[in-house]
């Protein structure tokens, strides 16, 4: 502990102490301070008044060192918050989708229009150009028609570039046919692709492939041929169930004889009688036949149907097409495809007459 630098005046004790002015008081050097602290838990005559000095000397040391500490507590600078940064927003910039980017997509079979383009419908008819799109991987799904399995395909887009996409769909495997008949045993022809390949007596079965178009023929002596398309369900068995009508072959019906003529008399000069070729000409025209008859008419593809050089508005297949007994010429018009083709049929009035065209050869593969 420092000793600071004051001097301090005692009075003495009453008792002995002589009278002074305020200027003759006794000084108590720093030094001996705190000796006559302790000096003073002795009084020199037993009063005890240096005890109280003292006290109050040791009271004004805590006071100035408690000064002390506060003052050099305040002469601390507080500290400072650290800055704020501040954040500079910057605009959106939106992306304008490039029109050259993308890519052509093929797939076969052709004419789907189901689809999907990383995981969105799509209903573009495909081929198609897909434009506009983002650069990088893409996936496209095709959702197969019957008798096809579904296949996922990852694509890789360049910016400014769009490549030829090809994708040809898998068959499903296993498809076969059944064909049956109703009297069985008639002969099954298949005809893949317009051409003709014998199955054998129905009931039958072969294996089919949905990458190719199909028709298959029933034939029996005695009954009329049908011929039917085949269309693919996505089934594993393609049923074909007809039934065979027999051909009723009656003759025709006889002429009408002519009515008795009466006897003619002897011709007169100058007088002319109707002549035998014009009254022969009456007779053979009540020999023709009369009523009407059913054609049914069907096609592959579907086509135009004109009858004896007239247009109708028709268009096969036609279950019903009611005309009078006779040669009749049916030309059917496919513009789409250029098929025109002119036949005739004979209609009958007892049983009706079906003709099935097919045209397959003549479409774009």
């Amino acid at each position: 502990m420092s000793v600071w630098p004051f001097s301090m005046r005692v009075a003495p004790p009453r008792s002995a102490a002589p009278t002074f002015g305020a200027s003759e008081l006794p000084t108590i050097p720093v030094s001996s301070f705190g000796a006559r602290i302790t000096a003073g838990r002795r009084p020199r005559d037993g009063s005890g008044r240096l005890v109280p000095l003292a006290v109050g000397g040791a009271a004004v040391v805590a006071v100035v060192a408690v000064l002390l500490l506060v003052v050099s507590g305040k002469s601390k600078p507080s500290p400072q918050p650290a800055p704020t940064p501040t954040v500079v927003k910057q605009p959106l910039q939106l992306s304008v989708p490039d029109p050259t980017t993308g890519f052509d997509l093929y797939v076969t079979p052709a004419g789907i229009s189901q689809w999907k383009l990383d995981g969105d419908s799509r209903n573009d008819r495909l081929p198609s150009r897909i434009r506009g799109i983002s650069p990088g991987p893409h996936t496209v799904q095709i959702e197969p028609p019957p008798g096809f399995l579904s296949q996922l395909q990852q694509i890789s887009v360049e910016a400014g570039k769009a490549p030829k996409v090809e994708i040809a769909l898998q068959p499903i495997p296993g498809i076969t046919g059944v064909f049956e008949s109703t009297p069985p045993g008639a002969t099954v022809s298949l005809i893949i692709d317009s051409k003709r390949q014998t199955v054998g007596p129905s009931p039958a079965k072969a294996p089919l492939d949905p990458r190719s178009a199909y028709q298959v023929l029933f034939e029996k002596p005695g009954y009329r041929a049908i011929n039917r398309p085949i269309t693919f369900s996505g089934a594993l068995e393609e049923h074909i169930v007809v039934d065979l009508e027999k051909v009723t072959t009656q003759p025709p019906p006889p002429a009408p004889s002519p009515p008795p003529r009466p006897a003619t008399p002897e011709p007169r000069p100058r007088r002319t009688e109707p002549s035998a070729p014009e009254s022969a000409s009456d007779d053979a025209g009540d020999a023709k036949p009369r009523g009407q008859g059913v054609l049914v008419l069907g096609s592959k593809p579907p086509c135009d149907i004109a009858i004896d050089g007239s247009t109708t508005g028709l268009h096969t297949p036609q279950k019903e097409i009611k005309l009078p007994v006779g040669r009749h010429r049916i030309t059917l018009t496919n513009t789409e495809f250029g098929i025109t083709e002119t036949f005739t049929v004979d209609i009958k009035a007892d049983a009706p007459e079906k003709l099935i065209k097919d045209y397959s050869d003549r479409l774009p593969n």
